[in-house]
This record gives C-alpha cells, structure tokens and sequence, in this order.
C-alpha cells in the first residue's frame, strides 16, 4: 500500500498525476496518510530517479 510505488507505475503507465490519485485512494486503499499528492496539484511529485527508484521492486527498468 504505497503512494510512491502507485504512483510510479502510473507514471510509466502513461497515466495522469490526477488518475493516480484515483488509483491510490479506490484501487489501492492507501490509508489517507501515506497517498503520495501531486505537487501543483497536477504534477508528478516525485523527479524521474526516483520513480525509477520505485519501480525497480517490480523488476521495471527505464
């Protein structure tokens, strides 16, 4: 149940910032806490190494 992760693999999906949230919350269920918010309110929060960083525990590779 992490933001971060969710939202990296949404990122590499193609997938907006705002469809990420989504995912996080319905799909998910991150606990309201730890859901990973966009930065300007549509931005990706997270710069490119990390969410590589992330998804490298689901064996995805830039």
């Amino acid at each position: 149940r992490s933001g971060k992760a969710i939202t990296a693999l949404s990122w590499k999906a193609g997938l907006s910032m705002r469809s990420a949230l989504t995912i996080q919350r319905e799909i998910g269920q991150v606990p309201s806490n730890d859901i990973c918010l966009a930065r300007n309110g549509v931005d990706f929060p997270m710069d490119e190494e990390e969410m590589n960083w992330h998804l490298q525990f689901f064996n995805i590779t830039a």
